[in-house]
Protein backbone atom coordinates (compact mmCIF):
# COMPACT_ATOMS: atom_id res chain seq x y z
CA UNK A 1 0.00 0.00 0.00
CA UNK A 2 1.48 3.32 -1.06
CA UNK A 3 0.25 6.71 0.19
CA UNK A 4 1.42 10.08 -1.07
CA UNK A 5 2.11 12.51 1.77
CA UNK A 6 -0.44 14.92 0.27
CA UNK A 7 -3.21 12.32 0.73
CA UNK A 8 -2.47 11.50 4.40
CA UNK A 9 -4.66 13.08 7.05
CA UNK A 10 -2.58 15.29 9.35
CA UNK A 11 -2.15 14.14 12.95
CA UNK A 12 -3.61 10.67 12.27
CA UNK A 13 -1.55 8.37 14.51
CA UNK A 14 -0.35 5.30 12.57
CA UNK A 15 1.08 3.79 15.75
CA UNK A 16 -2.36 2.89 17.10
CA UNK A 17 -4.57 3.24 14.00
CA UNK A 18 -2.71 1.55 11.14
CA UNK A 19 -4.99 0.04 8.49
CA UNK A 20 -3.46 -2.05 5.69
CA UNK A 21 -5.89 -3.49 3.13
CA UNK A 22 -8.77 -3.46 5.65
CA UNK A 23 -6.69 -5.08 8.40
CA UNK A 24 -6.25 -3.02 11.58
CA UNK A 25 -2.98 -2.99 13.51
CA UNK A 26 -1.91 -1.46 16.82
CA UNK A 27 1.85 -1.05 16.51
CA UNK A 28 2.08 0.63 19.92
CA UNK A 29 0.60 -2.23 21.96
CA UNK A 30 1.03 -5.35 19.82
CA UNK A 31 4.39 -4.85 18.04
CA UNK A 32 8.01 -4.02 18.83
CA UNK A 33 10.42 -2.22 16.56
CA UNK A 34 12.81 -4.76 15.07
CA UNK A 35 14.96 -2.39 13.05
CA UNK A 36 15.32 1.12 11.67
CA UNK A 37 17.36 1.59 8.50
CA UNK A 38 18.13 4.61 6.33
CA UNK A 39 19.26 3.91 2.77
CA UNK A 40 21.26 6.94 1.64
CA UNK A 41 21.41 5.76 -1.98
CA UNK A 42 17.61 5.58 -2.36
CA UNK A 43 16.71 8.11 0.40
CA UNK A 44 14.37 5.69 2.17
CA UNK A 45 13.79 5.21 5.89
CA UNK A 46 12.50 1.71 6.65
CA UNK A 47 11.09 0.72 10.03
CA UNK A 48 10.30 -2.96 10.62
CA UNK A 49 7.88 -4.01 13.35
CA UNK A 50 7.47 -7.55 14.73
CA UNK A 51 4.33 -8.82 16.42
CA UNK A 52 4.79 -9.75 20.08
CA UNK A 53 2.72 -12.92 19.61
CA UNK A 54 3.27 -14.47 16.18
CA UNK A 55 6.33 -12.71 14.67
CA UNK A 56 4.17 -11.10 11.95
CA UNK A 57 6.13 -8.29 10.24
CA UNK A 58 5.02 -4.84 9.15
CA UNK A 59 7.32 -2.60 7.13
CA UNK A 60 6.82 1.16 6.96
CA UNK A 61 8.97 2.80 4.29
CA UNK A 62 9.27 6.58 4.04
CA UNK A 63 10.18 7.26 0.40
CA UNK A 64 12.40 10.13 -0.80
CA UNK A 65 13.07 10.90 2.84
CA UNK A 66 15.22 13.61 4.38
CA UNK A 67 15.96 13.20 8.08
CA UNK A 68 15.57 16.51 9.90
CA UNK A 69 16.09 15.32 13.48
CA UNK A 70 17.27 12.06 15.04
CA UNK A 71 17.38 11.60 18.80
CA UNK A 72 18.52 8.16 19.93
CA UNK A 73 19.31 6.60 23.28
CA UNK A 74 21.74 3.66 22.90
CA UNK A 75 21.38 0.28 24.61
CA UNK A 76 17.61 0.08 24.51
CA UNK A 77 16.39 -3.49 24.99
CA UNK A 78 12.93 -3.02 23.50
CA UNK A 79 11.79 -0.17 21.29
CA UNK A 80 8.06 0.56 21.32
CA UNK A 81 6.60 3.00 18.81
CA UNK A 82 4.58 5.70 20.54
CA UNK A 83 3.39 7.85 17.63
CA UNK A 84 3.74 8.12 13.86
CA UNK A 85 1.98 11.01 12.18
CA UNK A 86 2.10 13.66 9.50
CA UNK A 87 2.25 17.06 11.17
CA UNK A 88 3.38 20.61 10.74
CA UNK A 89 6.98 21.77 10.93
CA UNK A 90 7.36 23.78 14.14
CA UNK A 91 10.78 25.30 13.39
CA UNK A 92 10.76 28.49 11.29
CA UNK A 93 14.30 27.85 9.98
CA UNK A 94 13.41 24.33 8.85
CA UNK A 95 10.09 25.56 7.40
CA UNK A 96 12.04 27.98 5.20
CA UNK A 97 14.27 25.14 3.94
CA UNK A 98 11.37 22.81 3.08
CA UNK A 99 9.03 25.34 1.43
CA UNK A 100 8.19 24.32 -2.11
CA UNK A 101 9.12 20.66 -1.63
CA UNK A 102 6.34 18.21 -2.35
CA UNK A 103 6.94 16.34 0.91
CA UNK A 104 5.18 15.91 4.22
CA UNK A 105 6.73 16.51 7.64
CA UNK A 106 6.50 13.30 9.70
CA UNK A 107 7.05 12.74 13.40
CA UNK A 108 7.97 9.31 14.76
CA UNK A 109 8.45 8.80 18.49
CA UNK A 110 9.48 5.68 20.34
CA UNK A 111 9.58 4.68 23.99
CA UNK A 112 11.86 5.31 25.75
CA UNK A 113 12.89 8.78 24.50
CA UNK A 114 13.78 8.19 20.84
CA UNK A 115 12.51 10.53 18.10
CA UNK A 116 12.79 10.97 14.35
CA UNK A 117 11.51 13.92 12.33
CA UNK A 118 11.69 13.67 8.57
CA UNK A 119 10.36 14.84 5.25
CA UNK A 120 8.95 12.19 2.93
CA UNK A 121 7.17 12.27 -0.39
CA UNK A 122 5.20 9.09 0.29
CA UNK A 123 4.88 6.10 2.61
CA UNK A 124 4.78 2.47 1.58
CA UNK A 125 3.37 -0.03 4.08
CA UNK A 126 3.97 -3.74 3.56
CA UNK A 127 2.14 -6.41 5.50
CA UNK A 128 4.10 -9.67 5.58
Amino acid sequence: MNMNSNSIEKFQDFATELVVYDKHYDLHNDYVCQSINFDFLFSCLTIIFTSRTNKHLIYIIFNKAEIIKLKFVPEIEEIIVDQIYLGNCMDDNTETIIKGKDKGYFYISFLPDFDIELLAESITILDD
